[in-house]
């Protein structure tokens, strides 16, 4: 019954619908899996009462070939997980500067009955993307308390069609006032493309408008050190960590990057489960290179050479970032999450035991031999470091 609703809607509606590309599809299973897995974490925290999905740019939450939107896949889980864990507030916060695209994803949001779900709320809002950010940073009573007593899980989730259209001081004042997680589409293309295009003034205003009030942005960067200028002014209150990951069309060329934010390290172990699991631990995804191909590979093949393939960079780059110093365990693997591929279940087995083995680092055994995340670590002084 739901298909033949959904291709009513998708019939009376398609002039307001997208195409819809490989890149997004990947980026909704991405995203999807990284809520699935952030979902069976914080429902097991008794304290977290409110858990919130925000949407600033939703969409219509279908294409025109039927795949939902990202939205409707978080309102699918939200579903399940509300069944569940009925002491839970699930509440799902959608917003679209387009009336009638928020139309077409209210008709989408009605076929899955979600206000059968006592303790399942969605929100529908028709602002400009900044405004609606300014409007949150005042909905204290669903995104409250913060830190260790947080009475919230929020994820905001912006994913604008151009560079332009998001300030980004609005996305750090919204992290900056209550803990939460970010995930932004970062369309470093869109950057690339206009920010020095004298011949569209205009757009590289907008782009240069949408950077004010951060520090250190000037029209002279280049779309990488956007990119890290972005992650750093982020950091702030309670962000602390972030990882950022490619999007690429079929020639190569670098469309956009998904950069996600979070308060707390448990987060990064959580995204890099996620990035393994869609994309097989590929360093990106790129169009026309999908798993879904015939190979003379499997899925646990990939994954395995992709491990082999990220250790020895890492290794180099452990010893080199910590020479000659000692180190916990949670800081080796923080800088392992935030700098490569690799995933907190590599670091033992590929990164710390052949070091060892090496004679570049020395475990400190300070537990005992098998405990390793209790440890510490010595890295041997290597004078005028280039190249281990």
């Amino acid at each position: 019954m739901i298909q033949k609703e959904k291709d009513i809607i998708i019939q009376e509606s398609a002039s307001y619908l997208d195409e819809i590309y490989e890149h997004t599809e990947y980026k909704i299973k991405y995203v999807k899996k990284y809520v699935e897995n952030w979902l069976y974490v914080i429902t097991n925290f008794d304290n977290v009462k409110n858990i919130n999905f925000i949407d600033c740019m939703c969409n219509a939450g279908i294409y025109k070939n039927g795949v939902l939107g990202t939205p409707i896949e978080v309102l699918r889980l939200f579903i399940e997980f509300s069944i569940e864990h009925p002491e839970k507030k699930f509440n799902l916060f959608l917003n679209d500067s387009d009336l009638n695209r928020i139309r077409i994803i209210q008709k989408i949001c009605n076929l899955f009955n979600y206000r059968n779900y006592k303790n399942l709320n969605i929100y529908f809002t028709n602002l400009d993307v900044n405004a609606y950010l300014e409007k949150l940073v005042k909905s204290t009573s669903y995104f409250g308390n913060n830190g260790y007593n947080q009475l919230s899980s929020t994820i905001l989730f912006v994913d604008p069609y151009c560079f332009g259209e998001v300030k980004i001081k609005n996305i750090k004042n919204f992290t900056d006032t209550f803990y939460s997680e970010l995930i932004f589409n970062y369309f470093n293309s869109d950057y690339r493309r206009n920010i020095d295009n004298t011949s569209t003034p205009a757009k590289r205003q907008k782009i240069i408008d949408s950077m004010d009030g951060i520090l250190g942005f000037n029209p002279n960067m280049n779309e990488k050190q956007v990119e890290e200028l972005i992650q750093q002014s982020i950091k702030g209150k309670h962000i602390k960590h972030s990882f950022s990951y490619p999007f690429r069309i079929k020639t190569n060329v670098e469309l956009y990057h998904i950069i996600y934010a979070t308060p707390n390290p448990k987060g990064l172990i959580k995204i890099k489960e996620s990035l393994w699991d869609v994309f097989n631990g590929d360093a990106f995804f790129k169009n026309g290179n999908g798993r879904d191909q015939l190979s003379l590979f499997d899925d646990s093949e990939f994954k395995e050479m992709n491990v082999q393939n990220f250790s020895k960079e890492a290794q180099e780059l452990l010893c080199k970032m910590f020479n000659s110093k000692t180190v916990d365990y949670q800081t080796i693997s923080e800088f392992v999450l935030e700098h490569t591929m690799l995933k907190d279940s590599h670091i033992i087995n590929n990164l710390l035991n052949p070091l060892i083995e090496q004679e570049k680092i020395i475990k400190n055994n300070t537990k005992s031999k098998r405990n390793y995340k209790n440890d510490t670590y010595t890295f041997i002084k290597v004078e005028n470091y280039k190249k281990i």
